[in-house]
């Protein structure tokens, strides 16, 4: 495999956790600390270069913005705690996105994809979609205790009147509830409150070459 790819990350165990499962699959990436990614950009080899950059555990990415050729190709890997990370890399100039939340096995068979395909630049789908995760997160963040209460008692199909009476609440008390919950989440209807809530629970979208990656068939 001629592409030159580095793993970079400030966390040596998942570095090398990833480097291993990647070894078992032919490739030979180097583990670069950020410190050190300048250094081994200027001395590449490979006209062709691929970096893996891979977001800690509080979901910060390292910086690349500095250290990184024009032709090299961005693979970012993070979870839901890194979302704004990820959509920032993106935007900047990222091809691929990968869950970090998902099992290694997963995320390293997700990378091998990625590694194997020439990509460009990110279908404008993939930025979209996790400004919509995040935005919807923060909108559900932003639910009290008792709304969210109220959100996952939908979610479940319960209606009004069931609510109020396992939560000891008058009706108009539990329709105030839901009014605001579809006034926080910016929708216009319960079954909207409920897709949210849903998307809101399920792993982060991955893009591999802007599409979701899926776990592989046993």
């Amino acid at each position: 495999m001629s592409a030159e790819v580095v793993i970079l990350s400030s966390s040596a165990v998942l570095s090398a956790g990833i480097t291993a499962a990647l070894a078992t699959l032919g490739w030979s990436p180097l583990q670069v600390a950020p410190e050190g990614l300048t250094h081994w950009w200027q001395s590449l080899d490979s006209p062709e270069s691929k970096l893996i950059a891979i977001a800690d555990e509080t979901g910060a990415l390292p910086d690349l913005s500095q250290s990184v050729g024009v032709d090299t190709q961005v693979i970012v890997v993070g979870g839901r705690c890194a979302a704004r990370s990820l959509l920032k890399a993106v935007q900047d100039g990222a091809v691929c996105v990968i869950d970090g939340d998902q099992p290694l096995q997963v995320v390293t068979r997700a990378l091998d994809r990625a590694l194997r395909r020439k990509l460009s630049e990110p279908r404008p789908s993939a930025s979209a979609a996790l400004a919509r995760q995040l935005q919807e997160s923060d909108r559900i963040a932003s639910l009290t205790k008792r709304e969210l209460q109220v959100l996952e008692a939908l979610t479940l199909g319960l209606t009004a009147a069931d609510i109020g009476r396992r939560n000891f609440l008058s009706m108009p008390t539990v329709r105030s509830h839901i009014r605001a919950v579809l006034h926080k989440l910016d929708v216009s209807s319960q079954l909207a409150a409920v897709a949210v809530h849903h998307r809101s629970r399920c792993k982060l979208v991955n893009f591999d070459d802007s599409q979701t990656v899926n776990p592989p068939s046993q």
